[in-house]
């Protein structure tokens, strides 16, 4: 999906975006794909009202 995004971008003549985040979100893409990374972790705190 981001690809075909990027291409859309390309062809209307609208900023495409960087390179190198291109390149690491196929990566990240890939690693979760053949599960080799995967998982969340969210930690939260909640703060004191005013």
């Amino acid at each position: 999906m981001y690809q075909l995004l990027r291409e859309e971008a390309r062809q209307a003549g609208t900023p495409m975006g960087h390179d190198a985040f291109h390149k690491s979100y196929i990566r990240f893409v890939d690693l979760i794909q053949e599960r080799k990374m995967g998982g969340v972790r969210i930690v939260a705190t909640k703060l004191p009202r005013d």
